[in-house]
């Protein structure tokens, strides 16, 4: 193994929580925001809130009421009716735990772009062999959902996201470190599909004793799946065949950055701005200066590097410029960003230029596969646009330029 790969294994372990204080290993219901579901039929709930796309309630179960054994759906929508999962919680804590909910998943939503509340469907029961007395709960199958509210009569819904659902990453990779091969999830177009899966897993765990898979067990709660998406990236494994993760120029600018020789070309000098660029063969929807300049032309030459500079610097009005630049260099831009703000700071720039049709968004809500389909049968449909450069009025700027240049 390379050095940097086995650099990249060391960071890329570090991205794994594989401690018993991770919830998706060693999961404990928070007094503050876990709402366990009562009496949940598994193939059911799925069936309902993944393949037929409903909107279940949820609601207390007052003492007086009694549900019938295995099932949390208070009516079969096959009458017509809504259905509905149930809380033992009373109805005060009930609802406070479920106003937690919603903001914290909500607010992450609208931070980073990515879900955090999922409805957890069936547990596996187990131990470390070195501490067997020690019994430990991990989720199998995680729902991403979503959570709706009705203020007037504060009544709450849960929604199916349709983001994938997929198997608990932490578990299967702990699992495997003590021989055991957790079975991967496929989602099906029915409920019996969970069922098979939760077979599959209780095969795979048949010759541990105590292990054992737990169908009925359910909760609404927060689990971040965000770095488990990333050790799955850096996954060697997954790159295409002809192409070597760690032959790559910038990782190893990275982590042999003394072996790394800067070329005698040290980049655009922001101060020959005006005597290199000429006016027609630039492409600048935003203000800029010689600083951001000298920038965008470094990204159009294909250069690597990182731009500082502190809150209100121009830095997302460089980004817009730099895509429009690309754009008309007929190449396609990638722009991803941690932050949710950000991404919606250039979109709206680029939307308030006319270059809104050119953009995929594929973050959050608008990675769902109807959503971009909409939007590439948009941008498909949009009518070709003519532009009209007016060469005069470029001729006289540039006859301008030279004379302020010629003052200075």
């Amino acid at each position: 193994m390379s050095n940097i790969a086995e650099k990249v294994q060391f960071y890329r372990n570090k991205l794994l929580d594989l401690s018993f204080r991770n919830q998706l290993l060693n999961y404990h219901p928070k007094k503050i925001r876990s709402i366990a579901l009562q009496n949940i039929d598994p193939i059911e709930a799925y069936s309902y809130l993944v393949v037929n796309k409903r909107k279940p309630q949820i609601k207390s179960i007052q003492p007086r009421d009694q549900l019938p054994s295995g099932r949390s759906l208070a009516e079969s929508p096959e009458e017509g009716r809504s259905f509905t999962l149930y809380s033992i919680l009373d109805a005060e804590d009930l609802n406070y735990r479920l106003l937690s909910l919603h903001k914290q998943s909500l607010t992450a939503f609208e931070e980073q772009g990515y879900t955090i509340l999922f409805l957890a469907l069936g547990f596996l029961e187990w131990y470390e062999p070195t501490n067997p007395e020690k019994i430990l709960k991990a989720p199998l199958v995680l729902i991403p959902v979503e959570m709706t509210r009705e203020r007037v009569r504060n009544i709450y819904h849960v929604i199916w996201t349709e983001e994938d659902i997929f198997t608990n990453i932490t578990l299967k990779t702990k699992l495997s470190e003590l021989g055991v091969t957790l079975p991967e999830f496929e989602m099906g177009e029915n409920g019996a599909d969970i069922k098979k899966y939760f077979d599959l897993v209780q095969e795979s765990v048949k010759y541990l004793e105590t292990w054992k898979v737990i169908p009925g067990e359910s909760y609404l709660d927060l689990f971040n799946f965000t770095k488990l998406i990333m050790y799955n990236d850096l996954d060697p494994n997954r790159w295409p065949s002809e192409k070597n993760l760690f032959d790559h120029p910038i990782l190893n600018q990275i982590f042999n950055p003394e072996s790394f020789k800067e070329s005698s070309n040290g980049g655009f000098d922001e101060s020959e701005v005006d005597s290199r660029l000429n006016s027609f063969d630039t492409y600048y929807v935003r203000d800029a200066d010689s600083s951001q300049i000298a920038v965008i032309e470094d990204s159009k030459s294909g250069r690597n590097l990182i731009v500082e500079g502190p809150p209100g610097t121009g830095k997302s009005q460089t980004i817009t410029n730099i895509i429009a630049e690309l754009l008309a260099s007929h190449k396609s831009i990638l722009f991803v960003s941690e932050k949710m703000a950000a991404l919606r700071v250039v979109k709206d720039r680029l939307d308030e230029v006319g270059l809104g049709d050119y953009c995929l968004e594929l973050h959050s809500h608008k990675a769902k596969k109807m959503d971009i389909i909409t939007q590439l049968r948009s941008t498909a449909e949009q009518p070709k646009r003519q532009i009209h450069y007016d060469e005069n009025a470029f001729r006289e700027l540039e006859h301008l330029k030279s004379e302020l240049r010629e003052q200075l």
